[in-house]
């Protein structure tokens, strides 16, 4: 298959990156037993002017310790870094004892400096990222009430949370094959996904690495911008594709999704304000009623008049009150493929 020059352009940065990641890794091992101060100090040694010198450490990682608030705070940093080494220890543990490879080891911290980027007000990766996106931040610390602590224990938390995850659960997709007799060769399956239907934000025969590598396809909870029909009533019809160069608009061409009774959530600036999530909610038909949580955004309540998602057609409405101008309401469902 011949490269694209998109393919070309990220295999150059994915080999720049990873051969970072390497020299990362070689200074972790070799300052094992170190306290965190002197760790931190040996991955970001000083040069001849005095300055921190990022050159040999992987782009996202560099970005993660630079942020304004972590870059001030040893503690924050070394949230960081605690996050690679358990990140890598889950890996290890479900692997027999392996290390995972330095690809998998960027990506981890490519997750981590994504979530970084959409806690900040403003882009991610170049793009403009909308106003429930940058309010996302606010709504989680709201919820854990640590908002006046976020620099010091939330933030780098999350961060390091997230390239722990990641990286403990990445499996290697390679197959090692039975020694042929009389052979000194071992031979190896190494594969490379495809997409076979369109689904997420893949379309089918597409490749499912490199610049496709963490797009949604296989995951099976979506995030749909609704659709503001006046007087406070929103809906949306269940899909599973999103539409070419978007985040959460549904793609209306393609056909319904079956969505699952009882995981069905409506967000208003990505506050959880409405769910179906009650005991008598049906499961494989049918309509699901949804209840609000009384969540308030800026001081103002989020009142649910009515709310369903209908099972049989996959259409999710809901009405509300109190939504500040400028809000973006999605409903969160889960694909049902049983």
């Amino acid at each position: 298959m011949q490269l694209t020059k998109e393919d070309s352009t990220f295999r150059a940065d994915m080999a720049r990156g990873t051969a970072c990641t390497g020299h990362l890794m070689r200074v972790l091992k070799a300052t094992e037993g170190e306290t965190p101060t002197g760790q931190l100090d040996s991955i970001q040694p000083l040069d001849d002017q005095g300055n921190r010198d990022y050159s040999y450490l992987p782009e996202p990682l560099v970005q993660i310790l630079q942020d304004s608030e972590i870059a001030n705070s040893p503690v924050a940093q070394r949230y960081v870094l605690d996050g690679l080494v358990s990140g890598i220890e889950g890996y290890k543990a479900l692997n027999g004892g392996d290390m995972p490879p330095n690809q998998t080891i960027l990506a981890g911290l490519a997750a981590g400096k994504r979530l970084l980027d959409a806690m900040r007000s403003g882009t991610i990766e170049g793009q403009a990222i909308d106003a429930s996106v940058r309010e996302a931040k606010d709504s989680m610390l709201d919820s854990l009430s640590f908002e006046h602590h976020e620099s010091l224990s939330v933030v780098p938390a999350m961060v390091s949370v997230t390239i722990t995850s990641l990286i403990a659960n990445t499996l290697p997709i390679i197959a090692q094959l039975p020694n042929p007799t009389g052979s000194n060769e071992v031979p190896f399956i190494i594969g490379q996904l495809q997409a076979n239907v369109r689904r997420g934000h893949v379309h089918a025969n597409q490749r499912l690495d490199g610049i496709n590598a963490g797009r949604q396809y296989i995951d099976t909870r979506y995030l749909a911008k609704m659709n503001d029909n006046g007087s406070g009533t929103y809906t949306v019809v269940a899909k599973a594709a999103y539409k070419d160069g978007t985040r959460d608009e549904l793609d209306t061409a393609t056909q319904n999704a079956p969505i699952m009774g009882g995981r069905v959530v409506i967000r208003v600036n990505m506050r959880e304000v409405a769910n179906d999530a009650n005991r008598n909610h049906p499961t494989k038909g049918g309509i699901s009623n949804l209840s609000g949580t009384n969540a308030e955004i800026k001081g103002q309540r989020i009142g649910v008049t009515s709310g369903t998602a209908n099972l049989d057609t996959s259409e999710i409405s809901v009405t509300l009150t109190g939504v500040p101008e400028g809000a973006v309401v999605h409903a969160e469902y889960i694909i049902d493929y049983e």
